[in-house]
């Protein structure tokens, strides 16, 4: 089955809605100011089954450029795998509003570490971030490149941004015996990679 993600604006004047095939069954997704980020689940890859690749890449609206990218990067995660079957990190997608230049150039996807879950994710001006099983913060600049990772002090809860902020919730140890929560926060500069909080 295929799925459809559709993003409408209140201001349609100002913004046309989004319509895409959904090829990696996000689980997770924010919406910013520059565009939307989204995240998928674990999958289990079968080592065998290197044409799969082929239809998922081709279902995306990437450069032929970074097709090639995603699939030589698929075909090394798989030399290495010495079994059938290999559980790989999530994979998390930017889908950007606007472009200057060819609109095959304007998405991006990037695969996470084998068995890192994306958790949250948010998004601003010039950044996108998500937080993961393994107490990550990652942040990609809007064109794709991966900016500083952050370790969290706890086990993430949830993630929000704005402009050029981003703001992780976390865990700062376990429940009391009444089961009320003890929660932190970081904000971070997403841009310059700064501690605000």
């Amino acid at each position: 089955t295929r799925n459809t993600v559709d993003i409408d604006f209140t201001d349609s004047a100002f913004r046309r809605p989004i319509s895409f095939t959904d090829n990696m069954d996000f689980i997770i997704g924010s919406l910013g100011e520059d565009g939307a980020f989204f995240a998928s689940d674990l999958t289990e890859v079968d080592v065998d089954a290197n044409n799969d690749i082929d239809k998922v890449v081709d279902g995306l609206n990437m450069s032929d450029m970074t097709k090639d990218a995603v699939r030589k990067s698929h075909e090394k995660r798989m030399k290495k795998g010495k079994d059938a079957h290999k559980s790989t990190g999530s994979s998390v997608y930017f889908h950007r509003f606007e472009t200057f230049g060819s609109l095959s150039n304007k998405d991006w996807v990037v695969t996470l570490p084998d068995a890192e879950l994306a958790l949250g994710c948010a998004c601003g001006v010039g950044w996108a971030a998500c937080i993961t099983s393994r107490r990550f913060l990652r942040t990609f600049t809007s064109g794709g490149n991966q900016g500083p990772v952050f370790w969290l002090n706890g086990e993430p809860v949830t993630i929000v941004g704005r402009s050029r902020f981003v703001a992780v919730i976390y865990h700062e140890g376990m429940p009391m015996p009444d089961g009320t929560q003890k929660l932190g926060y970081t904000i971070y500069d997403a841009i310059s990679a700064e501690t605000i909080a």
